[in-house]
């Protein structure tokens, strides 16, 4: 059951927190289609210098592509929030997961040096 709703998003449950953000799973309203919804807290939206910075974030993100790399379709403001839509990767638990399959060290090992490589040659 969705908490709240932002936008054209059904705000379903808290996936995780970072600096400037917190991840949330969330279901399109039309499209029924989950994605990860990352919000600038409120406290963060009355500083420009944030602001910029999660456009920013949220710009050179959406045009990398690259298979270890969740992809943003959507960033928007809805009033005094910012929020910025990604693609879900749901794995085998239930839980949202990188996407490298290999998990063991040298997979893992492997895996980052993918990602690092998409980085710098976007």
């Amino acid at each position: 059951m969705a908490r709240y709703k932002l936008g054209e998003y059904d705000i379903i449950k808290e996936l995780g927190r970072g600096r400037i953000g917190v991840v949330y799973l969330a279901e399109h309203q039309r499209l029924k289609k989950k994605y990860a919804v990352k919000i600038l807290p409120k406290k963060f939206a009355q500083e420009s210098e944030l602001v910029q910075r999660f456009h920013t974030e949220a710009q050179v993100t959406a045009e990398l592509n690259h298979p270890n790399i969740v992809k943003v379709v959507n960033m928007s403001c809805e009033g005094t929030t910012y929020y910025l839509v990604m693609d879900y990767v749901e794995s085998e638990t239930g839980s949202p997961k990188i996407r490298c399959q290999d998990q063991s060290r040298s997979g893992t090992a492997e895996c980052l040096k993918s990602s690092q490589s998409a980085i710098y040659s976007s």
